[in-house]
């Protein structure tokens, strides 16, 4: 129940964004490509969606994202030159494999990141980026989701900008710095860990490059505390997810979320837990990912605390889905 891994993890991640910075120098990048399938599962496919941003954004290599085992099921022309980037913590996901098995015989190229030197998947795939995270002993994901983080954001800047990365090295840096600071003063989540621990369903909120660390804010809460979790972009809760709004029903709000929509989360009853430039520290927008989520990552191992979970272990869950 102590979640003594975990938290140690979540403590270990400033060095791994270093780590994974200082291990890219030796990447051998892909050239010439034209389009990007990224794919992953569990909170390898919430960095997918993240990576989608950078590979757009930054590279601007049009870029699909897929659920693994839901990649490449259809025999379709892809445009040449694709490349599929896997995402793995482990390296052994079988629904990741297969996915790459899929574009392979597809005639698509195919990239490996993961957080482990030897594995499966870097065999499988033609690339193979390996991360400064090293091997995770609890089960929920928190320095391998932001070791991913790190890798997608190097290559989206060095397939812009080549080996030099156009700087990204030194806003990894300074997420580091942000990050290992505010671990340093020994946050606290008393209040907001308490609301949750007593709410029915919890709804998380970040637009942008924070939708993709809500979503895995809603997976780690959910994964260590039973406690049916969501995410979704703010201005998606009047969609339908607001029906489910009230005074039992907590709210996280990460970083900018328009007032209109807080005031419609507070006239049902609820209090929005804020997570913004007032108590997270301020980056530049591509690192925010980094320094968001090792707070959310507390939060859910707070709540764990209250509700007496095992942490480390969560019931039903393995490290690895299949070899």
């Amino acid at each position: 129940m102590s979640g003594a891994r975990m938290l140690a993890e979540i403590f270990e991640q400033p060095d791994v964004y270093l780590e994974t910075v200082r291990r890219a120098s030796s990447w051998r990048l892909p050239a010439r490509i034209s389009s990007i399938v990224a794919i992953g599962s569990g909170s390898s496919f919430n960095v997918a969606l993240l990576a989608r941003h950078y590979l757009e954004g930054i590279a601007g290599i049009p870029t699909r994202v897929s659920v693994a085992s839901e990649a490449f099921r259809y025999e379709t022309q892809h445009p040449e030159r694709t490349l599929a980037i896997a995402l793995s913590h482990s390296g052994r996901s079988r629904d990741v494999r297969a996915a790459v098995a899929r574009a392979k015989r597809q005639g698509v190229r195919t990239l490996a990141i993961t957080n482990i030197e030897i594995s499966p998947l870097t065999r499988d795939a033609e690339l193979a980026f390996v991360t400064g995270a090293g091997v995770e002993l609890a089960v929920p994901s928190t320095k391998g989701f932001t070791a991913l983080i790190v890798a997608v954001l190097l290559l989206a800047s060095s397939l812009k900008n080549g080996a030099k990365n156009g700087g990204a090295d030194r806003l990894v840096g300074k997420a580091s710095r942000a990050t290992r600071g505010w671990l340093e003063k020994g946050p606290r989540f008393d209040r907001a860990a308490d609301t949750i621990a007593a709410a029915k369903a919890v709804i998380f909120l970040g637009g942008d490059i924070l939708y993709p660390v809500a979503l895995d804010g809603a997976l780690k809460l959910l994964e260590i505390t039973y406690v049916p979790a969501f995410a979704y972009p703010p201005r998606e809760l009047f969609h339908g997810p607001i029906a489910l709004v009230d005074s039992e029903v907590a709210v996280v709000a990460l970083g900018t979320v328009s007032e209109d929509v807080l005031d419609a989360v507070r006239k049902r009853g609820a209090a929005p837990i804020m997570l913004d430039s007032s108590t997270i520290p301020r980056v530049p927008r591509i690192v925010r990912p980094l320094v968001y989520a090792p707070p959310l990552q507390l939060l859910a191992h707070a709540v764990g605390k209250r509700l007496g979970r095992s942490i480390d272990s969560p019931r039903s869950l393995t490290k690895v889905v299949g070899d």
